[in-house]
């Protein structure tokens, strides 16, 4: 099995800093991220998101497959946990892509996906599959589960983001759609399938599947490191 190419897959996990300013400065973080898009000045990191609240169970579980995929890649730059004091959005489901929006276009987009995402009712969310994604730049490679209970779901307020997305000319979701929530990350195009066994995979899948499923009483907008939680019906 092959790492899955999302077509513009934004990391989102990047997106902690509060405003897009121009710099000179060398884009290359010190844990070894590399910023993709280039600072430009009064643009502000967008994104809506569907946020976890992780059980002991699977953050437990989270560790396993993270150990056990450093014991087997046996390389010099560790797979990392998501969820470090680096990240701001934590465990999260992505429902838009990363865009870039200026300061006067705030408060109407927040506006609009509230209005819009607070018609749709509480859910639960589970996963089912543990899987590998490597965004398009090939600067960063992760361990993600993919969503499992929950996806129509997921599915039914994507629509809603999109259309308000396209309303201020911004871009939609990757089509298809391809739910997860990644849990570790290294640089460039260093994690692969192949790393562990199938019945490894296999085994992720039904530990998985055990798990009590998340309720998702809410969706996440934030705009650089300001939140805004959208409570659904």
């Amino acid at each position: 099995m092959n790492a899955v190419r999302l077509v513009d897959y934004s990391d989102s996990e990047d997106e902690e800093e509060a405003q897009s300013t121009s710099s000179g400065r060398d884009d290359r973080h010190p844990s070894g991220r590399v910023r993709t898009v280039p600072h430009i000045e009064g643009n502000w990191a967008t994104t809506v998101v569907v946020s976890i609240s992780p059980s002991d169970d699977l953050l437990d579980l989270i560790a396993l497959i993270l150990q056990d995929f450093n014991a087997a890649a046996k390389q010099s730059t560790p797979i990392r946990p998501i969820l470090d004091s680096e990240n701001t959005l934590g465990l999260h489901v992505s429902l838009s892509r990363t865009v870039y929006i200026k300061g006067h276009q705030i408060d109407p987009l927040v506006a609009n996906l509230s209005e819009r995402i607070r018609t749709h009712r509480k859910f639960e969310l589970g996963f089912n599959a543990v899987s590998v994604y490597v965004n398009d730049e090939g600067t960063r490679s992760f361990v993600s589960m993919d969503a499992g209970l929950g996806t129509h779901n997921l599915k039914s307020c994507l629509v809603d983001v999109d259309e308000v997305m396209a309303k201020f000319s911004l871009p939609t979701f990757y089509d298809p759609p391809k739910f997860h929530a990644s849990i570790g990350w290294a640089p460039g195009e260093s994690i692969h399938e192949s790393i562990v066994t199938r019945s490894e995979f296999e085994g992720y899948s039904r530990a998985l599947g055990w798990l009590k499923p998340f309720p998702v009483p809410s969706v996440r907008v934030q705009v650089g490191n300001r939140i805004f939680e959208v409570r659904l019906s």
